[in-house]
């Protein structure tokens, strides 16, 4: 029976590699990581600078680090820019947009020791709720200056962003409830309709305002506008994801083993989990045993980051520490 199940898993793997659960939390390629817009023309005389204005705001969102943009560390390499550039196109207010070769920009960054933080990345849902005479409404309108104060953040940090859908009135009232309560679980569950891993709720007010960030494992507050959240936010992240200097960049084959799988439904979940981790490139079936899936995955990074990775997921359950023959053991989540 298991050799059975192992064949229809093995089969299972070319159809259902991608599948998700029902309002799983997953990682966004994000696509425009390597292209900035910066004041400029298409001009040959001007394509030096337009590049090396728009490879520091490329910097500061691969490597995850705001001091990227000034780094003398990098100053070598905002200086051959136009090399790495690839395209030049005109936008709108006298403005040009330039793409980079994410390759040449990656070896580049690590060249010169820095992190280096992959397009896929985990999303978060927005919850603005706008506390203002005479209402208090969950914002997430294209008028709203606030939230694009939030888009504008996540622009220059590379963060991948949900908003809300359209919600009856019940509804928006139940969420603005949730978030000017900060009850963090009600938070999750919603963000997870959503495919989202993380949440940033705040409340803007007449005066100042204040925020939550809800992570996998953990959540924190502060005060201050919401796009002050959504850096501190993007440097929690950078800080657990972005590999590289001191973290393992190479890319390295390493054993997971998943409890709990105990048929086609468990492995489309279990395969799900680890497709979604930042970072990952390849994820094989190797065995099935009982309920244990045994896989092989290509990551972009060490052992130790990978078991980071798994345990902020929420989907996997860390069963044991990383042992002696470097396989990860997990338990899946109901």
């Amino acid at each position: 029976m298991v050799q059975v199940l192992a064949r229809l898993w093995l089969l299972a793997w070319s159809t259902c590699a991608f599948v998700a659960w029902p309002g799983a939390a997953r990682a966004a390629t994000v696509e425009w990581l390597y292209s900035a817009t910066v004041p400029g023309d298409v001009s040959e005389a001007a394509r030096a600078r337009a590049a090396e204005e728009a490879l520091r705001q490329v910097a500061v969102r691969v490597t995850g680090r705001r001091a990227a943009a000034t780094d003398p560390a990098l100053a070598a390499v905002y200086a051959d820019a136009r090399r790495f550039a690839q395209t030049f196109q005109p936008a709108a207010g006298g403005q040009v947009t330039v793409g980079f070769d994410q390759g040449a920009v990656d070896a580049a960054l690590a060249r010169a020791g820095q992190p280096v933080w992959s397009r896929e990345r985990p999303a978060t849902l927005v919850l603005l709720v706008v506390d203002r005479p005479p209402a208090r409404v969950l914002a997430g309108g294209p008028d709203s200056e606030d939230k694009r104060a939030v888009e504008r953040a996540a622009l220059a940090r590379g963060v991948p962003l949900a908003w809300p859908g359209a919600l009856d009135a019940a509804g928006a009232q139940a969420v603005t409830d949730h978030v000017l309560s900060g009850r963090v679980e009600a938070l999750r569950e919603f963000a997870a309709r959503y495919g989202a891993e993380r949440v940033l709720a705040a409340r803007v007010g007449s005066v100042g305002g204040s925020w939550r960030v809800v992570e996998p494992a953990e959540s924190r507050t502060g005060e201050g506008a919401p796009a002050d959240a959504l850096h501190v936010l993007a440097d929690r992240m950078a800080a657990e994801f972005a590999v590289g200097a001191g973290g393992g960049g190479a890319i390295a084959l390493l054993g997971v083993e998943i409890a709990g799988v105990a048929g086609l439904a468990e492995y489309a979940a279990a395969t799900a989990a680890l497709q979604a981790l930042p970072n990952v490139r390849n994820v094989q079936l190797e065995a099935a045993r009982g309920d244990v899936a045994r896989f092989r995955l290509n990551f972009q990074g060490d052992v130790n980051a990978l078991a980071r990775a798994a345990g902020a997921s929420g989907r996997l359950v860390a069963e044991e520490p990383v042992a002696a023959d470097g396989v990860l053991r997990f338990r899946l989540r109901p």
